[in-house]
């Protein structure tokens, strides 16, 4: 036996579903905005990060050169190859990790330029220092050097604050997002409960007359077979 439902009742299911479904999709949004941009703040951290790290090697480079200047131990000079190589592979990895910003394709190509121009002007000290640690010094110590590493500090800088303002930028963006998607998953949820409430009333009211006309069915049955029996 086929029971017939409603059409407000399905009317009302389909409804609900939506609203299940509207609540579902909201909360996969949220949590794929959620998951990108945390990558993001994660990249332009360690965007930051590296930038600390190049001008800091930067300097360390200078220092150790002058300890070989200084001191004429050449045991210093490992220390020296070794902060080149870290001063280049910083710059290589954060060149790769801002290639996809615009605001910073003029500004890596530029620190690149300067970085080489550094580590060109130290190697020439040091091996200046072979015949005279005194003229090492003061070649370490000319203005175009300084003109370089005034150059070197201020792209970092200018790097710097581009980063930490889309840093904040993404940040708000991203606690806009989640407020407008949280709003939407509380929305539909409430929406579909509602519904719930609504179609558990319809069947019930249904199940409720179904049961009312059977019992008035079983009554005028009971009153018709006395009747025929007479």
């Amino acid at each position: 036996m086929l029971i017939r439902v409603p059409r407000n009742v399905v009317f009302i299911f389909l409804l609900t579903c939506i609203a299940i479904g509207s609540a579902a999709y909201y909360s996969y949004k949220n949590i794929e905005l959620t998951s990108r941009s945390g990558k993001l703040v994660s990249t332009t951290k360690e965007t930051l990060f590296l930038i600390e790290g190049v001008q800091s090697q930067t300097t360390n480079l200078e220092e150790t050169a002058k300890q070989v200047i200084l001191t004429g131990n050449n045991d210093f000079l490992d220390d020296y190859d070794s902060t080149q190589q870290q001063l280049t592979q910083s710059v290589a990895s954060l060149k790769e990790l801002i290639k996809d910003n615009p605001a910073q394709e003029k500004n890596i190509r530029s620190l690149e330029l300067h970085v080489r121009k550094e580590s060109k002007i130290v190697d020439s000290a040091l091996l200046i220092r072979a015949f005279s640690a005194a003229n090492a010094r003061i070649f370490l110590a000319t203005g175009n050097r300084k003109d370089n590493i005034e150059e070197i500090n201020a792209l970092l800088a200018n790097m710097k604050e581009i980063e930490n303002n889309l840093l904040i930028y993404m940040e708000e963006e991203n606690s806009k997002a989640t407020y407008k998607s949280v709003q939407a998953i509380i929305l539909s949820a409430g929406v579909a409960f509602m519904l719930i409430l609504w179609l558990l009333y319809l069947l019930n009211s249904d199940i409720s007359k179904r049961k009312k006309a059977e019992r008035l069915a079983l009554e005028n049955e009971k009153n018709t077979v006395p009747f025929l029996n007479m």
